[in-house]
């Protein structure tokens, strides 16, 4: 979807970073003797069309004050929700919900309907993100 335009992407260089990071541990994870070369390739692939296929800003608020850093659990994600906030996205895909879970709206839910500031936008994960899109489609 983010190769055909279908959807956009917003990242800053750390959130790029984090990606990284996030990819080559999970290569890490997997890998045998056999198969390393192969999921680095594919990590490379990955981060290459994350990379030729988003768009990069510069957030121009910090959202750092104390209550957003306590809601957030985890300071280090607060660059999530800064680019959220300065994208004006609609969503927030992350399997770490529990760090995001603070912002959505509805008691005892980590994800659904969220706010940040004066901006509203959704907390999901990928599972649920990909079934909101089908079921927009039209496809589910």
């Amino acid at each position: 979807m983010l190769k055909t335009k279908e959807i956009e992407n917003y990242v800053t260089p750390e959130i790029l970073d984090e990606m990284e990071i996030t990819l080559f541990s999970i290569a890490m994870e997997f890998a045998t003797p056999e198969t390393y070369w192969d999921l680095v390739d594919k990590a490379n692939r990955i981060l290459g069309i994350i990379r030729s296929n988003s768009r990069f800003l510069e957030p121009k608020h910090a959202l750092s004050d104390k209550k957003t850093l306590v809601k957030l659990q985890d300071p280090d994600d607060v660059k999530f929700l800064e680019a959220v906030f300065a994208s004006k996205a609609k969503y927030l895909i992350t399997e770490n919900t529990k760090h995001f879970g603070n912002f959505v709206l509805k008691d005892d839910s980590r994800t659904g309907r969220a706010r940040i500031a004066n901006h509203y936008f959704y907390v999901l994960t990928a599972r649920e993100f990909v079934k909101t899109v089908l079921k927009r489609k039209g496809l589910r």
